[in-house]
């Protein structure tokens, strides 16, 4: 047997066949119960009011700065938004794009450059490997990626809404400038 997957049923780091099936039914987990966001209209406009509030806005930012990968970034909030009850696994799938287009549309208001993906691993894979063992969905993400990134000065018409464009424009400049001597000041040390 791998020694990691010994190691792994030693500590117990994964849920007991069956589990699932010993919670108590009139106390659901969040996500199995119907979720908030059913219209992807209404759940674009919630991410957006909480991409936008303060301390979000200066961590997103901070975050991309630091060079997080802005795919990180949206699996993870989309992924908490579904734990948390949010919406459903197929609506999370459709807020990606939107998600990526208003993350692009803040760091471009800032001036952050974003990286999609950690640099370090497209250099240790090469990409003709990569693909030869991928399956067709793997593939077609690995391609939309690839226009997403190709498109990144172009946003659809449409992905994102017109009320949201707007509000990216009406952020202070004071704001975007206080971000860009905080992160200069960080690189000068």
């Amino acid at each position: 047997m791998n020694p990691r997957i010994a190691e792994i049923n030693q500590k117990g780091l994964f849920p007991i066949p069956g589990q699932s099936l010993t919670a108590d039914p009139s106390d659901p987990a969040l996500y199995e119960r119907p979720p908030e966001f059913t219209n992807p209209h209404e759940a674009v406009r919630s991410i957006w009011n909480n991409l936008i509030e303060e301390d979000t806005y200066v961590d997103i930012i901070r975050l991309l700065d630091n060079k997080v990968p802005l795919l990180d970034l949206v699996k993870g909030m989309l992924f908490i938004g579904f734990q948390e009850g949010k919406w459903d696994s197929n609506l999370m799938m459709l807020l990606a794009e939107p998600l990526i287009y208003m993350l692009l549309a803040l760091a471009e208001r800032a001036g952050v450059e974003p990286i999609f993906e950690d640099e370090d691993l497209e250099i240790a894979e090469d990409y003709e490997e990569e693909t030869k063992n991928m399956t067709f969905a793997q593939r077609m993400e690995s391609q939309k990626l690839k226009d997403v990134e190709r498109d990144i000065t172009n946003i659809p018409e449409g992905v994102v809404p017109e009320e949201i464009m707007e509000d990216i424009q009406e952020i202070p400049q004071e704001k975007i400038d206080s971000l860009l001597a905080e992160r200069k000041s960080l690189l000068d040390k």
